[in-house]
């Protein structure tokens, strides 16, 4: 018996304010693996809600953290739960 792959994608949304259109996140928290990719922990919607995950996750995960703006595509490195010095872009 052979076995095929199921990959699931979680795609989070919240309503907008204005009406009933849906609105994906505009902040995503990826973590870096030891091979240097990247992969996605968690959205926020505000860069306050993005660092308080980003401190949450490092309790049980630290590491190198990015949050990447989808609107500005401006990436900020976290390391430890605290931004690097002049890592932004």
């Amino acid at each position: 018996m052979s076995y095929i792959p199921v990959i699931t994608l979680v795609v989070y949304v919240r309503q907008s304010r204005k009406g009933t259109q849906p609105m994906l996140e505009p902040l995503d928290i990826f973590i870096k693996m030891e091979d240097g990719t990247y992969v996605w922990k968690a959205a926020a919607d505000s860069f306050e809600l993005a660092k308080s995950t980003v401190e949450r996750l490092a309790t049980t995960s630290p590491g190198e953290y990015m949050i990447f703006n989808q609107d500005t595509g401006n990436k900020i490195v976290v390391k430890d739960g605290l931004p690097e010095p002049g890592v932004a872009s």
